[in-house]
């Protein structure tokens, strides 16, 4: 997997996360903390000793920057239609698609069966995105609130 492929994956991922909040950090420094984080991984993997060390700063430094990047790619509207198809999948069952046409950019939502966990109704689902020519996928959770509405959490 790219580095920015990678980084990608986290977006989505943290975008999971953080579909219900309606403040926190930026989309950017979502991007620039996952992209460091995997990116140090993935240097990790190379060299022994100090050259581990040094592997591992520079792929934490180089995936920080793949990651903001990546994140300044999706657009508030992107991040909408991604939530949207989440909510819509999780909550009918159904795979769901969706596009932006001023971006260009797609993604697809896969709900798994309903099940129950501490008395709610809760349902995992798969989510991927294609910003240009990278596409990255997610995981979460989303469990039914007693009044109906759907709440995401990452998993």
């Amino acid at each position: 997997m790219t580095t920015s492929k990678t980084a990608l994956a986290a977006v989505v991922a943290a975008s999971l996360g953080l579909a219900s909040c309606e403040t926190g950090p930026t989309n950017e420094d979502i991007g620039f903390l996952l992209g460091a984080a995997a990116g140090g991984l993935i240097g990790s993997q190379f060299g022994s000793g100090s050259g581990q060390l040094a592997f591992t700063a520079l792929g934490a430094v180089l995936g920080g920057f793949a990651g903001r990047a990546v994140a300044r790619r999706l657009t508030r509207q992107d991040h909408a239609y991604m939530n949207d198809a989440a909510y819509r999948a999780v909550d009918t069952g159904q795979p769901t698609n969706w596009s932006n046409t001023e971006t260009g950019h797609y993604g697809s939502v896969a709900p798994s069966q309903s099940y129950v966990q501490g008395g709610q109704t809760c349902r995992n689902f798969s989510q991927s995105v294609t910003v240009g020519d990278d596409t990255g996928s997610g995981t979460a959770t989303a469990c039914q609130l007693p009044d109906g509405s759907w709440q995401i959490r990452q998993t």
